[in-house]
């Protein structure tokens, strides 16, 4: 192969091997990583009752853990995690204070307390921020570990073959 074709093979590669890098990438941190949601609207209509907000409705988030699904498993599973909710005006809620929160379920229910009244919730609606795991979480801590390294060794061996085929081309022109 003379040097010309090498070094279009090695710059095709390199090419080809940064854009499936991109995309094996991504690939990899969609199954390593949950997925975060913002601002679900949740409408507290069902639970004011003549102007005050019942305690003991359960309100539910829309991507929580079906049972006998292995998010909903305890010990490998994939609960709901950084749980937040605001009321309409913006205002965060404190956990155990105005809500009581179960991530193994994704239901929850309001406190009463004095922040838990009808003018506070300007337009009956509360927003709930979260982070779940869609069905393509890759629950295994070593798989996880795995597939991360897999990138890294992806990256590693494009680059060789690169730097190979370069190398190949300078020495043919006597540059090495």
């Amino acid at each position: 192969m003379d040097a010309v074709n090498k070094l279009l093979y090695a710059f095709l590669t390199l090419i080809v091997g940064v854009v499936l890098l991109g995309t094996i990438s991504t690939s990899v941190l969609n199954v390593n990583s949950g997925t975060n949601v913002v601002n679900e609207t949740q409408a507290i209509d069902a639970a004011l009752a003549g102007g005050v907000l019942s305690v003991t409705y359960p309100f539910n988030v829309t991507h929580a853990p079906t049972l006998g699904t292995w998010q909903r498993d305890t010990t490998d599973g994939c609960p709901l995690t950084g749980i937040a909710i605001k009321n309409a005006t913006n205002v965060a809620l404190t956990r155990d204070t105005h809500y009581t929160f179960w991530p193994v379920n994704g239901s929850w229910t309001l406190k009463g307390t004095t922040v838990n009244s009808s003018h506070f919730w300007a337009n009956n609606n509360s927003y709930v921020s979260y982070t779940y795991c869609g069905d393509d979480y890759m629950n295994l801590t070593w798989g996880r570990s795995v597939l991360s390294v897999a990138v890294g060794m992806f990256a590693l061996g494009l680059l060789a073959v690169s730097v190979g085929l370069f190398y190949a081309v300078a020495r043919d022109y006597g540059l090495i």
